[in-house]
């Protein structure tokens, strides 16, 4: 029996940052796309440069076609295009890898807690994928006068594991939101270099034993999370600014250090939505557990977004030349438009189902929670596998149900999970 999220449902471009990006400001992704023809799966420092550069001359270029009242100010705004254009070519340069979860996978996930899973756990379908959530996840981004102002759409996912050269696992998840009022902003899809779609990265690193518990407070606790600015690099920054300008006046240029910098703004915006973002990275980091408990959904079909041009597909698998299929295949890339993998709750085999409360006990409808489970098994014990108990409602015929969807779970145990542990 499907649930409500299995039911076919178009993927629409604007609920997926990378595809959304290619949508409405293709300039920018093909830029993008040009420096991910020479990354290797694994993008190294380098390549952020030339991400920079290549950003650095677009943004020029298009912020003189805006009035200049209307340009951002500070440079946050840059650095986080440069930062979501290094993960759009990274995605390219892995093979544009985008799942989405439906709403109720998704709900699913939001009631169950990652348990006891380490980092050495997870079982990546790639080193760098996208993971999108249909009409977003739930949680918000936004400012003290504005607490909803983006919604939390997904993340971006890059993996790097234990080598020769690394003995940690490295995990960069980079949170990315859309604004509410979507297409409907002022000046939404003008000009890419005025998207506000700021984001929320986090990194991840810890040994295999390590739990998620334990690398977030490694990286609370490194100051990564830039939470709070530098501010003797702040002081060092408006002292040469300073010192300046007198020479500058004498040319007749008057310079002045900006009242609020970029770091502190960045590290303003982070400490406000630190606790929306940390729901969002349990959720994103319950969806790889889901992904490592039941690897097979990584076969599923893809699906192609609403308003591809499907005789385009058709002739980019089936023309007869090798050319014509490429060319038809580059032209589809060129529109902005690529499969996605959709993953919904019937893919982890649930149906409608109640659960039912313990003998000799008489309590009100609730939920209980699902967890991700360790289980160990093979030669001695020597391998772990993930496995998803999932949360069920609990007497849903003595009263009304709480909301939400009701699932069906092969093990009814677990008796005291809670939510959005990290």
């Amino acid at each position: 029996m499907m649930d409500a999220g299995s039911i076919p449902n178009a993927v629409n471009r604007f609920d997926f940052h990378p595809l959304r990006a290619w949508m409405l400001w293709p300039g920018y992704v093909a830029a993008m796309n040009r420096v991910s023809y020479s990354m290797k799966s694994m993008p190294a420092m380098d390549d952020l440069e030339k991400v920079s550069e290549a950003v650095l001359r677009l943004y020029n270029e298009e912020i003189f076609k805006v009035p200049f009242d209307a340009r951002p100010s500070g440079k946050m705004h840059f650095y986080q295009l440069v930062e979501r254009g290094f993960r759009i070519a990274s995605l390219a340069a892995s093979g544009m890898n985008i799942y989405t979860f439906s709403p109720t996978l998704r709900n699913a996930l939001g009631k169950s807690n990652l348990g006891d899973v380490r980092l050495g756990d997870l079982r990546p379908p790639y080193s760098a994928f996208y993971l999108g959530f249909e009409q977003g996840c739930g949680i918000y981004f936004g400012t003290k006068e504005q607490p909803r102002r983006w919604l939390v759409d997904g993340a971006y996912v890059m993996v790097n594991r234990p080598d020769e050269t690394r003995d940690e696992h490295v995990w960069n998840i980079c949170l990315t939101c859309r604004s509410r009022t979507g297409l409907l902003a002022p000046g939404y899809s003008d000009h890419w270099a005025l998207q506000e779609e700021p984001h929320f990265t986090f990194d991840l690193k810890g040994g295999p034993e390590a739990t998620f518990e334990e690398a977030f407070g490694e990286a609370l606790e490194s100051g990564n999370l830039d939470l709070e600015p530098d501010q003797e690099a702040i002081d060092d920054f408006r002292a040469s600014i300073a010192s300046f300008q007198d020479e500058a006046r004498s040319s007749g240029i008057e310079v002045v250090a900006p009242v609020v910098s970029s770091r502190e703004l960045l590290a303003e915006f982070k400490s406000h939505n630190l606790a929306s973002a940390r729901k969002a990275l349990a959720l994103t980091l319950g969806a790889v557990c889901a992904l490592t408990s039941k690897p097979e959904v990584n076969d599923q079909d893809t699906e192609w977004p609403e308003d591809t041009p499907m005789e385009l597909v058709a002739k980019s698998e089936k023309a007869q030349s090798p050319k014509a299929r490429r060319n038809a295949a580059s032209e589809i890339k060129r529109r902005g438009f690529s499969p996605v993998r959709r993953i919904d709750l019937s893919s982890f085999g649930a149906t409608s189902h109640v659960g039912d409360s313990e003998p000799g006990r008489s309590v009100r409808p609730h939920w209980r929670s699902g967890h991700f489970r360790r289980q160990l098994h093979g030669k001695g014990r020597s391998l772990v596998s993930v496995r998803w108990i999932m949360p069920t409602v609990v007497n849903a015929g003595k009263g009304s149900v709480p909301e939400g969807r009701v699932y069906r779970v092969d093990d009814t145990s677990n008796k005291g999970a809670t939510g959005d542990d990290v």
